[in-house]
């Protein structure tokens, strides 16, 4: 029985673990103190990277209590409030993440992170005085970091205190030197002042800079835009068109004016003639693309339209691997894998250095359950990108479900070398070598294995789980497989599997009272699909004398695995097998 689904996280920080303590005898004899110190610490951080793991999942909820748990467990420490505080700023949940991240910028005053953090959220609280403190704070400390201006001029912005922010652009230009988009604003600026002569010359200024540059026309346009100058923009727009008829940053800029005004279908004629120009850069097509993709879900309108432009694209731009690898993005985006992987394959032939999309191809393939191409794919990327753990990962997972252990175990040993700074992905290299060495039939290192995953992060319940499960079918050390498989059920309350494995391990405990309860919440659960699970919940009924109610679960089991001999003699002549 294959318990294991395809789990792939990627994660690309870490955390600092205490699990490298060092295990010594007689240093935890002399000092409990010190051990239980440790031990906390373990906790702690077992708890945080947990919290770290759902937030990134979105599961923001469950974040929050991990988080809010480590505050319980060690109130010193300023990361817990700093995290807390970033998932109420997604929520919207303002006063709270601003309390948050002032109590973690009093634990840790200097943290730039803290402070930036601290700072956004005045500014969308409105608070925008104290927040322009803070963003000065930041500029002092970091006077060449040209994100702090800007938050400092947009909160002055804000705060309707337009001088000030025309003076901190003009730190900027004198740091960094003139910039077209800077003049721009500091146009808008100038005439939210009604100071005209002085937004003139700003816009004096980008000409004078680039007197031949079409761009700076461009500007200029947009900023009688911003100026509600609406027919000298366009004139300006007419008159780039009649001079540069190629020029398809007009049509783009068009679009954007139609968009402005309410005018989408003229807006789109726009967008589709700056797509049909093959000398307009791929490079600007993309984002406006990209910019589609959070509406895809919920307006058909703009995804009819985004998929008309990706098509434009692929036709324009045929020999561009970017523009394949983009139509796939927007086909996988809406669950289209099957037109998805026939667009990364074709990115794939025109530039094979792509190791995102070779990822992105593999993932479909195993999504789809075939492994053979997994494992062909695997190879091939393994040519192109040796180092790459992923790749060797796919391949042993390949092996592994074609029952290739050997292989397997090979393979992800040596690709587990190349697994730096990623605990996730080496807690499923550990997971799957354990599973191929069970297969094996190489119980200890099979054990030793689940053990290392265990080590990284306990509170994994697939792992917990599977290793709970293989201990009760060899009927060994069935306290501990008790023990981990209570915890994977407290981590996902409502998984059927886990439900089956405590119920199974209760079974082979004899407490088949309870394991017939378990079972009732396995089935509840899609356990009813699961011809394994069908089984067990019979063989329970057996063993409660309860045969008729067996011999029905045991023919349904068979219904769900008609290959299933040892099931079939079991209904046959009405006994257990060994």
């Amino acid at each position: 029985m294959t318990r294991v689904p395809i789990v792939i996280i990627f994660v690309f920080f870490s955390l600092n673990s205490a699990a490298q303590f060092k295990k010594n005898n007689e240093n935890k004899k002399e000092d409990i103190g010190f051990e239980k110190k440790e031990r906390e610490k373990l906790k702690y951080n077992a708890i945080f990277f947990d919290a770290l793991q759902q937030k990134n999942l979105k599961n923001y909820k469950l974040s929050l209590e991990l988080f809010e748990t480590c505050i319980r467990l060690n109130p010193n420490e300023s990361a817990a409030y700093y995290e807390s505080a970033r998932i109420n700023q997604i929520l919207h949940n303002t006063d709270i993440a601003l309390e948050q991240s002032r109590v973690s910028i009093k634990k840790d005053p200097n943290n730039n992170w803290y402070i930036k953090l601290y700072a956004d959220l005045l500014k969308k609280n409105q608070e925008y005085q104290k927040a322009a403190i803070e963003y000065k704070k930041l500029i002092k400390k970091l006077p060449k970091n040209q994100e702090y201006y800007f938050l400092l001029a947009e909160t002055y912005i804000h705060n309707r205190e337009y001088l000030r922010a025309i003076g901190v652009y003009d730190q900027i230009e004198e740091f960094f030197g003139i910039d077209k988009m800077i003049s721009m604003q500091k146009y808008s600026l100038y005439m939210q002042e009604n100071k005209t002569n002085l937004a003139i010359k700003e816009v004096e200024k980008i000409i004078q800079h680039f007197p031949s540059d079409i761009e700076a026309l461009e500007i200029l346009s947009e900023l009688y835009l911003l100026n509600n100058q609406q027919n000298k923009a366009i004139g300006i727009f007419q008159k780039i068109a009649k001079e540069n008829p190629g020029n398809g940053h007009v049509n783009l800029k068009l679009a954007n004016y139609y968009r402005d005004i309410g005018d989408n279908e003229k807006s789109f004629n726009e967008l589709k003639k700056a797509f049909e120009n093959p000398n307009l850069l791929i490079d600007i097509k993309i984002p406006v693309i990209a910019s589609y993709f959070p509406l895809l879900d919920s307006d058909e309108t703009m995804k009819k339209q985004a998929f008309e432009l990706c098509g434009i694209l692929v036709k324009k731009h045929a020999t561009n691997h970017k523009s394949h690898a983009l139509y796939g993005d927007l086909f996988y985006a809406i669950n289209d894998h099957e037109n998805a992987l026939e667009n990364y394959l074709k990115s794939i032939e025109i530039e094979v250095n792509q190791p995102q999309v070779w990822t992105q191809s593999i993932f479909i393939l195993a999504d789809q359950g075939n492994f053979d191409k997994v494992l062909e794919f695997s190879k091939q990327a393994l040519n192109l990108f040796p180092f790459n753990p992923i790749f060797y990962y796919f391949q042993g997972v390949s092996e592994s479900r074609m029952k290739q252990h050997n292989n397997s175990v090979k393979t992800l040993t040596l690709g587990l070398d190349y697994v730096v700074n990623n605990d996730l992905l080496k807690v499923e290299y550990y997971s799957t070598l354990a599973e191929s060495q069970r297969n094996l039939g190489k119980h200890h290192e099979s054990d030793s294995l689940f053990e290392l995953a265990l080590a990284i992060n306990p509170d994994n319940a697939l792992v917990l789980n599977n290793y709970s499960y293989y201990l009760s079918l060899r009927k060994k050390n069935l306290e501990k497989a008790k023990e981990m498989s209570r915890r994977s059920n407290e981590l996902d309350l409502e998984n059927g599997t886990y439900q089956d494995t405590y119920a199974w391990i209760l079974y082979q405990m004899g407490d088949y009272k309870n394991s017939e309860m378990w079972l009732k919440k396995a089935i509840t659960n899609g356990g009813n699909k699961s011809s394994v699970i069908v089984e067990h919940y019979g063989d329970v009924l057996f063993m409660l004398g309860k045969k008729d109610e067996a011999l029905k679960q045991w023919k349904q089991a068979s219904v769900l695995d008609k290959n299933n001999n040892e099931l079939l003699k079991k209904i046959k002549t009405m006994k257990l097998n060994d």
